[in-house]
């Protein structure tokens, strides 16, 4: 039994044409976040096996289906926060990296760091509450209090779970129409089931969602430390970069070096991360870039927008900013 991808979640349909060789020799990232994204890996792989075995007592036996019930909401709330610890990084790291951006682009403005490294080792060295309310501080101009950030995330956790529980219905549900499609016995389910314990679907589904919401939160870092009230006038519009290679949807590359006013109804959609392992980003330009540009609109104090393209819109489920999707507001 065929399935038709255009149907699901873009994170279940990336899973489902995974490259079974990408789970033997997966990409690697460095860091706390990329102890976090393998650690997202292990536990979505029980997870999908737990969940696939729980649909099916006539295969494994009423005892363990139900053992394997019981295992997965844990594993739900393990996948959920392990993502959710390592978006509440990218978001605080995020709001560092627009305070340094800008003081790169403006020499006058002097921030100290406090010798904070990119690599993100106070993640490491001391508790991670700390470690947030630690980099947060360095920003200087933060609004947002570590425990609005803490509480921002935990709300947002129970987003997560909402996505996970349902993609894995989807996921399972596909899996056993298919093999049940093929003639499938229930040693093919066993043997299955086994591979989900080591299979790409797996890791490929716990990568894209892991750092989707990594990307999300390093945004939504960036555009809460633009829109903090001792930024807001100095910030006042953005750039759309696209990487532009092979990999880079149209949609996302018809944006690509556009300038638009921060707070443009027309481009606040459109702020990426724009879908599933979108790689587009935004730059911040400052007033007197936008003087120098000859884009400044003194009179009505606004950025003039380039007219957003008509085929520029974002994937579907990525029409809100990232700001607005993990601190809710319009």
């Amino acid at each position: 039994m065929g399935q038709d991808h255009r149907q699901l979640r873009p994170a279940v349909a990336l899973a489902l044409r995974s490259d079974p060789n990408e789970a033997k020799n997966p990409p690697r990232s460095m860091g706390p976040t990329g102890a976090l994204e393998r650690a997202s890996i292990g536990i979505s792989r029980k997870l999908f096996y737990n969940a696939l075995v729980a649909e099916l007592p006539e295969v494994f036996g009423e005892d363990q289906a139900a053992a394997a019930d019981a295992e997965v909401d844990l594993l739900i709330d393990d996948l959920s926060d392990v993502i959710n610890k390592a978006a509440l990084i990218e978001d605080v790291t995020g709001r560092l990296s627009m305070v340094k951006d800008l003081e790169k682009r403006d020499r006058a403005r002097k921030v100290d760091f406090g010798g904070f490294t990119e690599d993100e080792t106070r993640f490491i060295t001391i508790p991670f509450e700390a470690a947030a309310n630690d980099v947060l501080a360095k920003t200087g101009f933060a609004s947002h209090t570590i425990d609005d950030v803490l509480n921002a995330y935990d709300r947002h956790q129970f987003t997560i779970q909402a996505a996970i529980t349902q993609d894995l219905v989807d996921l399972v549900q596909i899996k056993i129409a298919n093999l049940i499609g093929q003639g499938g016995t229930p040693k093919d389910f066993v043997a299955f089931a086994k591979q989900w314990l080591d299979g790409a679907v797996s890791d490929s589904y716990a990568r894209t969602l892991f750092r989707t919401e990594r990307t999300s939160a390093f945004a939504a870092g960036r555009l809460a430390q633009a829109f903090d009230p001792d930024l807001d006038a100095f910030v006042v519009a953005f750039k759309y970069v696209a990487v532009g290679d092979h990999d880079t949807r149209s949609n996302h590359l018809a944006n690509n070096g556009l300038y638009f006013d921060k707070r443009d109804p027309l481009w606040i959609g459109r702020i990426p991360p724009n879908g599933f392992n979108c790689r587009c980003r935004i730059l911040a330009i400052s007033l007197q870039r936008a003087e120098s540009m000859g884009r400044w609109d003194a009179t009505n104090k606004r950025f003039v927008s380039d007219q957003p393209p008509a085929n520029g819109a974002p994937d579907p489920g990525f029409e809100k900013s990232p700001l607005t999707r993990i601190y809710g507001g319009s």
